[in-house]
């Protein structure tokens, strides 16, 4: 499909070269200069954009890109109200983060929109908020669940006010801002060495589950996030350390390795 994209320039047809798509090149005309390097600053951020949705997956649409381009000339986007919030979290919150973050906010948007289906900012204030989190109780969420989804939605709200400059009643983050509890402490079940043991011996007969096993046998003997220990994924290794870049942070880790972890890497 074609976006229509207005950049508010006007220039004679008499100036145009409408081969290249780009303004003449005249001698003494420095207007027609700096049009040219202007489109083509745009055509370039345009294409750094399309690569960046496709590395990350994302359908690319015409209402994600005019919000880029609204974006890249700090157009504000509150003449456009009512924006949706979970259409805002999709399309614009999300660029450039990384995978975690993303399937944090995109969760979050998503359960505020079943409680309200197609809400916008234009509709969130104190009440509903409180609303909102005795939906959330009642859905059967746990305090810890409930924090996270009232926190990422005030991260939402919050980039969408500063960044794109969306129109909110008066009471919104404040709304949000009350409902932001500190997490309760939870006591978390650990396994022993012994207990690791025994499930890294134990005869496992569908592929599945016995990769899913060996998964999780490296993430307890390396510290890493099971996403990372997937197999499938690029493992280096010397005989003595197991080494990775990591998906959340990029940061490259070094860790010796225990020799189940070392017999689970030389047997895939």
């Amino acid at each position: 499909k074609k976006v229509v994209y207005s950049i508010r320039e006007y220039i004679s047809p008499m100036d145009w070269d409408f081969e290249q798509q780009l303004p003449r090149s005249i001698r003494g005309r420095s207007d027609l200069s700096e049009l040219r390097i202007k489109l083509n600053n745009i055509e370039s951020h345009v294409l750094s954009f399309f690569r960046s949705m496709e590395n990350q997956d994302i359908t690319l649409t015409t209402e994600l890109i005019t919000s880029e381009l609204d974006l890249f000339f700090k157009r504000s986007m509150k003449d456009k109200v009512p924006v949706s919030v979970l259409s805002y979290a999709k399309n614009v919150y999300v660029r450039g983060k990384n995978d975690d973050n993303v399937k944090l906010i995109t969760s979050a948007a998503t359960r505020f929109n079943k409680f309200r289906p197609g809400i916008t900012f234009d509709k969130i204030n104190m009440n509903l908020i409180e609303e909102y989190n005795n939906y959330l109780l009642k859905t059967g969420f746990k305090n810890n669940t409930i924090v996270n989804y009232i926190n990422s939605l005030y991260t939402i709200v919050q980039h969408a006010a500063k960044t794109s400059g969306i129109k909110l009643q008066p009471d919104a983050l404040e709304g949000i801002g009350v409902k932001r509890i500190p997490r309760e402490h939870v006591k978390r079940a650990v396994l022993t060495v012994e207990e690791l043991s025994k499930l890294y011996h134990l005869d496992v007969q569908d592929p599945l589950k016995r990769h899913v096993r060996d998964v999780f046998i490296i993430s307890s003997f390396t510290g890493i996030r099971s996403k990372d220990a997937k197999l499938s994924e690029n493992i280096h290794f010397d005989g003595r350390f197991f080494a990775k870049r990591t998906s959340k942070t990029g940061k490259y880790v070094k860790i010796p390795l225990h020799p189940f972890v070392k017999e689970l890497i030389e047997r895939y």
